[in-house]
C-alpha cells in the first residue's frame, strides 16, 4: 500500500517538473510503476 501511494506521487511529482507537459507519458509511467509494484508482491 505504501509503495503504490509512493508510485503515485512519484508520478505527480514528475508531472509537476514537466509544467503540465507530457501528462499523458507521467500518468503513463505511474500506472507501469504500479503494474511493477503489484507483480512484485
Amino acid at each position: 500500500m505504501i509503495s503504490t501511494l509512493f508510485s503515485i506521487i512519484s508520478g505527480f511529482l514528475s508531472f509537476i517538473q514537466l509544467g503540465g507537459k507530457g501528462e499523458e507519458s507521467a500518468n503513463k509511467n505511474a500506472k507501469e510503476e504500479l503494474a511493477v509494484n503489484f507483480s512484485e508482491r
